[in-house]
C-alpha cells in the first residue's frame, strides 16, 4: 500500500497499485490496513481514533418508550396505583444522566 501521510498523521492518498501511487507521487509504502475513521478520515486501521461519546440527550431519545406506551402506562398507572411510568422514566434518567 503506497500513501501519503499529512501532517495530523492522517492519510491522504493511497493505493495499493505502485504505477498509480508514482503517478500520484506517493513514496511511502506500507503492509499496514488503512481505514475510514468515524470523522471520514483515513487512519492506519490499528490507530483508528475512538468516537466521541454519544450525547446523553441521544441515548435518552432511543431508549424512551413511544409516546403512546407513555401514554398507556400513565393511564394506568392512574387507574391502578402504580408508578410504572414514573420508574421507566427515572431508570433511563439515571442511565443516562445529563452532563
Amino acid at each position: 500500500m503506497y500513501y501519503e501521510l499529512l501532517s495530523d498523521g492522517t492519510i491522504g492518498r493511497f493505493t495499493p497499485c505502485a504505477d498509480v501511487a508514482q503517478k500520484l507521487g506517493l513514496n511511502l509504502e506500507t503492509d499496514r490496513e488503512i481505514a475510514y475513521g468515524f470523522d471520514g478520515r483515513c487512519y492506519f486501521a490499528d490507530q483508528l481514533p475512538d468516537a466521541p461519546a454519544e450525547p446523553y440527550h441521544k441515548s435518552r431519545a432511543r431508549e424512551y418508550p413511544s409516546v403512546g406506551d407513555q401514554l398507556d402506562m400513565i393511564y394506568h398507572d392512574q387507574c391502578d396505583g402504580t408508578t410504572i411510568w414514573r420508574d421507566t422514566i427515572t431508570d433511563i434518567k439515571t442511565k443516562y444522566p445529563k452532563e
